[in-house]
């Protein structure tokens, strides 16, 4: 017997992810003792329609060092995702939206567009590695950027990639934030593919010391006094 392999290019067009079935219907000429035979065998194939949003998911956020709070300037975020359905990524960037009060030293605004820092194992240990520096950053971006190709790095199904986002923060408020990432890479068939991910931005608040100083003395006029005081937070 023998084997041979089937190509066919097919167009998804606004249908709903899920596993399809189709028919393949199959006619041939069998020849045996001297004669020809049409055969007409149907073979019933799977297609499975993902989808896209769900390719791609995130595993946690968190800061370089030490946490940043109101009035914290160039803190290093960490953004780990994971690639879980894509059989090979390649030019892969990211697109960075941050909410009101919280900017990008990159940029000094809102947006700003990022590279991945690490892959792999690396990428799920971010907290013990060095941020690069800005310039770094920025070199590291002008190579991506200017060249979305085959040449960079492929990050296979079931790897985990990182982003680090330098951050300003601006707002007096702590507590818990929400920025966006739009992953933009190219996909084992060569086609650009986004995908919208949400954080968290973690901002904490910290104990602050404060100094009191009496400004006068205590004197008793029946049994009661007024003591004036200096607050001073340092």
């Amino acid at each position: 017997f023998d084997t041979f392999t089937l190509v066919f290019e097919i167009n998804v067009g606004s249908v709903e992810p899920h596993n399809y079935r189709a028919h393949l219907v199959m006619n041939y000429v069998v020849m045996g003792d001297g004669e020809l035979a049409n055969v007409s065998e149907n073979f019933v194939v799977d297609l499975k329609i993902s989808d896209i949003s769900e390719a791609v998911s995130f595993i946690e956020s968190g800061w370089y060092g030490s946490a940043a709070e109101p009035g914290t300037y160039g803190n290093y975020l960490y953004v780990v995702l994971r690639n879980n359905d894509v059989p090979s990524m390649s030019g892969v960037y990211a697109d960075v939206l941050l909410p009101e009060g919280i900017i990008c030293a990159l940029t000094n605004s809102s947006y700003a567009r990022i590279v991945p820092v690490a892959t792999g194992v690396e990428a799920v240990l971010p907290a013990v590695r060095a941020p690069p520096s800005i310039e770094q950053y920025l070199g590291m971006l002008s190579r991506t950027t200017t060249s979305l190709t085959s040449q960079q790095i492929q990050i296979p199904k079931g790897q985990f990639l990182s982003f680090a986002i330098p951050l300003n923060i601006v707002t007096n408020r702590s507590g818990t934030y929400t920025g966006k990432l739009i992953l933009n890479f190219i996909d084992h068939w060569g086609s650009t593919k986004r995908v919208v991910i949400s954080f968290p931005i973690r901002v904490f608040g910290t104990s602050k010391i404060v100094e009191v100083k009496p400004l006068n003395a205590l004197k008793f006029e029946n049994g009661t006094a007024k003591l004036l005081l200096r607050v001073c937070l340092l």
